[in-house]
């Protein structure tokens, strides 16, 4: 007996369920629920970019919307932004194929799965730019930028009074707007 999972089934699945679940070459991870912290990081980042992409073809959204990279990967980013008109799969409207900009924030459960298998899948949507990670126990950010189809560069952020430039969307993020509410402003 198998435990593999088709594509369509997880899909069916996953939009009547109230619980987020990513998908993998047939395997099904469960996702947990947000911490105070991770939340608020991910409505200062998303707030921050929406404020910052009101006049141009771009747009940020939060949590609940899936992306696909390949034919059987899914995943649920934190943030994502996408230029023009957003593209979707399976006659649906939850599934985007054109992110610009992912977004994640690490949990220690979560990090290494970000910070490895997920950016691997994720790193081949061709319309993908920005690959950042955000540490919410720090006030530390990791961004990987596209500078070719094969060739990435990782930056590291740090410090209240820096701020992250994100080239692809013309944007910068303030790391004092980032941890607002989340981290001692004197870090």
């Amino acid at each position: 007996m198998s435990d593999y999972i088709t594509p369509d089934d997880y899909l069916k699945a996953e939009r009547v369920s109230e619980a987020k679940a990513e998908y993998v070459a047939g395997t099904v991870l469960e996702m947990q629920g947000p911490s105070i912290p991770h939340a608020r990081i991910v409505r200062n980042i998303q707030v921050a970019l929406a404020n910052h992409l009101k006049e141009s073809r771009c747009e940020a959204l939060a949590a609940g919307l899936k992306v696909k990279s390949e034919e059987d990967k899914y995943f649920y980013p934190d943030v994502l932004v996408f230029c023009g008109e957003p593209v979707y799969t399976y006659g649906a409207n939850d599934v985007i194929l054109n992110p610009t900009v992912i977004i994640e924030v690490l949990s220690k459960t979560t990090q290494d799965w970000d910070r490895g298998g997920k950016f691997e899948y994720c790193r081949r949507i061709d319309t993908l730019t920005d690959y950042i990670l955000v540490s919410q126990d720090k006030c530390q950010v990791e961004h990987r930028s596209r500078q070719s189809h094969t060739l990435w560069t990782m930056q590291f952020v740090e410090g209240m009074d820096k701020s992250l430039q994100i080239k692809s969307i013309d944007g910068e993020l303030h790391l004092a707007d980032i941890y607002e509410r989340v981290l001692p402003t004197a870090m």
